[in-house]
């Protein structure tokens, strides 16, 4: 699962990074529901991530968490995955610190523009591993 959320952060990082705001919003497909241990229901994303879809007026106005028709009838809509977006951010951040870092080592080492880039995108390639060892 956690490499499926790698390629698919992969993917969505540039069209859910705002540049205007800096955050990233990772929206995913309902694909069933369970209730928690206080019986809140909770939204079983594509991602293998949950979100819990309360309707408390006036903060969650959703009406259609209620009935079971109502949440049938969401299945394979999309939520924000907030555990998602963390990733997606931690990612972000790791891949402009390790890129910069080595940029910057190779123009210490008087290294070339070109060959700063292939240093760079070759830290990308170490990141995506460390990456894809997590559990």
């Amino acid at each position: 699962m956690f490499r499926w959320i790698l390629a698919q952060t992969e993917l969505d990082l540039c069209n859910g990074y705002s540049k205007i705001r800096g955050t990233i919003h990772l929206n995913r497909k309902i694909t069933g529901y369970h209730q928690d241990h206080e019986h809140h229901w909770v939204a079983e994303l594509e991602c293998g991530h949950g979100q819990h879809v309360r309707h408390e007026p006036p903060f969650f106005k959703r009406e259609w968490a209620i009935t079971q028709a109502g949440r049938d009838s969401h299945l394979g809509s999309e939520l924000n995955c907030v555990r998602c977006d963390e990733f997606a951010r931690e990612l972000l951040e790791e891949c402009r610190s390790q890129m910069s870092a080595a940029y910057d080592s190779g123009g210490l080492s008087g290294i070339c523009e070109e060959g700063r880039w292939d240093l760079a995108l070759d830290a990308l390639k170490v990141l995506k591993k460390k990456f894809e060892s997590r559990p």
